[in-house]
């Protein structure tokens, strides 16, 4: 160690400079683009250290990471190699625990950190013999009691940390000053940044760290790549010992409901689009389950903002209930509207409206639609599809890419093994995404139950004015052409879809709460769509729509 101690001074450059000269080809920096990291890596950089940069690519980094790893290549014109886990890891795992099993107890969390970071790290650390790392002492308890210089007998080399006593101040003024690019996360409340599923930003008077693994105890937020006595999980007495630990060696693993798979497929779902698009969308109709998907990108990325802007298209013909509750949605959730409108499409002659009893615009709303996504670059549209709802909806992957017309084209749809899902679009084209796809009516039923999830009163049991067509119940309303021999009567009805007025019936009902609502979908024989009359134009209606771009 003194000979290494030796080339140690108190300025960061000298020493990285010292230690490149006397061991060449033998040291190595790991950076997952920080500050600190982007810090020595301008350093590096600058001063042409031959020094090899690398990263672990876990494959579920944000999309603002990716973005600085580009960036940063641009920039400094270097080379950053990139070790990512097995995919033959990452399929047993999943098959083992699900998607998202890290959020259900310590043990798996890491196995998740050490097939995504610590096998990689093997493998970037060979022939290594000094290994630079980021690490500051005030980032966490734990790492307040490092050394500059310590001996890593795990991984058998010398760790060297340049930055250890440097305070936030010194490192963002460093950033500032040499204009360093750095990820945007930084400005919105994210001081420490992972893996995406596993970093929230934190609140005023929390610590640094306190946004990675925040399910977990303060104790247990290490991914294990700096451990020091090289351990991933502790042993039994150690989990048995520690009260901090979520799930204790003693107690079995409490198994996850269906309701659980679901809401954390959808989840890991949202968070995927999150991280590999520039500007999502979240399609918001009012209906139950775009209400639902609202309600689940807010447990997703809580207690940060929903990070979709949500766009309704206003075809004219909406339920005023579900426009009320729309705006309170809006400000409840502090979340951006964006509106396009079929009337306005119409005005311009962009889209004709149709003729007859009931003129639905249900199927020009697509003009609208397309014009929205082309405004506001939208490069990934999540919607409330589920594959139970309609045939041509079971087809649908759940990153369903559209062409640079909007149009669905089989050809262009790709294989989503394990889970997996591949968001890379050419320019004009974007993807439609189903989080909710899996699920059935009942489930998303059972769901609100369980989240007591607020919906439109047209969901309820209510007194209507009521049109009676080749045996549904039609709302009768201004956009509804009546003829001298219609019969309008009023009845006790509810919505078991909400759509437009025009081509929506209702069924009659007197469930007026949620549980009656779940045992009547349990006895019903019919199937939800089955109300919508623009699905029974022809058989293959939806397809057709889907084809020219409708949602």
């Amino acid at each position: 160690m003194d000979k290494i101690q030796e080339l140690i001074t108190e300025n960061p450059l000298e020493s990285l400079r010292n230690l490149a000269t006397s061991y060449p080809g033998q040291v190595a920096f790991s950076t997952s683009f920080g500050l600190e990291d982007q810090v020595i890596t301008d350093l590096i950089s600058k001063e042409k250290l031959p020094i090899r940069i690398f990263t672990l690519d876990t494959g579920r980094l944000f999309g603002e990471t990716y973005k600085l790893w580009q960036s940063t290549i641009e920039k400094y014109s270097i080379e950053i190699e990139a070790f990512a886990p097995k995919a033959e890891d990452i399929q047993n795992y999943i098959a083992s625990v699900g998607p998202n099993g890290f959020y259900d107890s310590i043990e798996n969390r890491k196995e998740c950190c050490r097939i995504r970071k610590l096998v990689p790290l093997q493998r970037a650390l060979s022939g290594v013999k000094i290994w630079i790392t980021g690490i500051r002492s005030e980032q966490s308890p734990e790492r307040s009691h490092l050394t500059q210089l310590e001996k890593d007998e795990a991984n058998r080399l010398w760790k060297f940390h340049p930055l250890l006593a440097w305070d936030l101040k010194m490192v963002e003024d460093y950033i500032k000053t040499n204009q360093v690019p750095y990820n945007i996360l930084h400005d919105q409340g994210y001081p420490s940044i992972g893996c995406a599923p596993c970093t929230r930003a934190v609140q005023a008077g929390e610590d640094a760290r306190a946004g990675r693994w925040w399910w977990e105890a303060d104790s247990a937020k290490e991914c294990g790549l700096h451990w020091k006595d090289g351990k991933l999980i502790p042993n039994k007495k150690e989990i048995s010992d520690d009260k901090s630990i979520i799930h204790s060696a003693n107690k079995p693993l409490p198994s996850m409901t269906r309701l659980d798979q679901l809401e954390s497929e959808s989840i890991y779902i949202l968070r995927e689009v999150a991280a590999q698009f520039n500007r999502p969308v979240l399609l918001f109709s009012g209906g139950k389950d775009s209400i639902t998907l609202v309600h689940l990108a807010k447990k997703a990325f809580e207690p940060g903002k929903i990070p979709f802007t949500l766009v309704h298209i206003d075809t004219g013909h909406n339920f005023p209930e579900a426009l009320e509750f729309r705006d309170e949605l809006v400000k409840q959730f502090d979340v951006k509207l964006e509106i396009g409108s079929v009337q306005e499409s119409i005005d311009a002659g962009r889209a004709v409206e149709e003729k007859g009893k009931f003129p639905s615009r249900n199927g020009i709303q697509t003009v609208s639609l397309l014009e929205t996504i082309t405004r506001l670059k939208a490069d990934a549209c999540i919607g409330g599809a589920r594959r139970d709802e309609e045939k041509a909806r079971a087809k649908e992957r759940i990153f369903s890419v559209r062409d640079v017309f909007g149009g669905w084209d089989p050809r262009l749809q790709r294989p989503e093994l394990w889970n997996l899902y591949n968001g890379k679009i050419h320019n004009g084209e974007n993807v439609r995404v189903f989080p909710i796809s899996n699920w059935t009516e009942l489930d998303v039923w059972e769901y609100i139950e369980r989240e007591n999830i607020k919906l439109p009163n047209l969901y309820f049991t209510h007194t209507r004015d009521v049109l009676r067509v080749d045996g549904h119940l039609f709302p009768v309303s201004e956009f509804v052409n009546l003829e001298p021999s219609d019969k309008v009567f009023s009845a006790k009805v509810r919505f078991r879809t909400v759509g437009d007025m025009t081509c929506t019936a209702a069924v009659e009902s007197e469930a007026n709460s949620l549980s009656e609502i779940i045992q009547e979908i349990r006895d019903s024989r019919t199937t939800e769509r089955g109300s919508r009359l623009d699905d029974k134009r022809s058989e293959a209606a939806m397809e057709e729509r889907k084809r020219g771009g409708y949602f």
